[in-house]
Order: structure tokens, then C-alpha cells, then sequence
């Protein structure tokens, strides 16, 4: 999963296809909390229809599939370089 920031100051929610499966949460509770986000203004995209945007999303965390403890996972903030 990853969090970004259009460029026309949207939210935006990029996961990835198997989704569902690292979570680990029910169905009904996953699609409860997305449709909340989705209620606040957030954008909810696939990779391939992130990577197929027009609009530029700029990356602000990353959290990798692989993760070191399951039940306590880590995101990792993309910075912007200096200068």
C-alpha cells in the first residue's frame, strides 16, 4: 500500500492487487474502512490505474509487503530530495 498527494490536492490510496490478503481482516471491515476514506475525499487506485493516471501523484509512504512482524507493520516516508 501506498499514500500520495495529486497534484489537484487529493489523497490518494494505492493498493496493490493481492490487497485483500495482507490485511488480514474481514472483508466487510476492509471495505468499511475504505469507503470511509473514500467519504472523506480520499482517491482509492490499483498500481496500474496509479500508473496509468495523467495527474501526478507524488508518493508520501510506502508500506512494503514484506515485513518483518506481520502483526506490527512498518511504513517507510518517501522524502523529497534537498536542493
Amino acid at each position: 500500500m501506498r499514500l500520495g498527494w495529486m497534484s489537484s490536492q487529493r489523497v490518494v490510496f494505492i493498493l496493490s492487487d493481492n490487497y485483500r490478503e495482507q490485511f488480514g481482516v474481514p472483508e466487510t471491515s476492509l471495505a468499511e474502512a475504505l469507503n470511509r476514506l473514500r467519504e472523506c475525499g480520499a482517491l482509492i487506485m490499483g498500481v496500474r490505474e496509479a500508473l496509468a493516471s495523467r495527474e501526478a501523484i507524488e508518493v508520501l509512504w510506502t508500506v512494503p509487503a514484506d515485513q518483518a512482524d506481520s502483526a506490527s507493520p512498518e511504513a517507510l516516508e518517501s522524502k523529497r530530495p534537498s536542493g
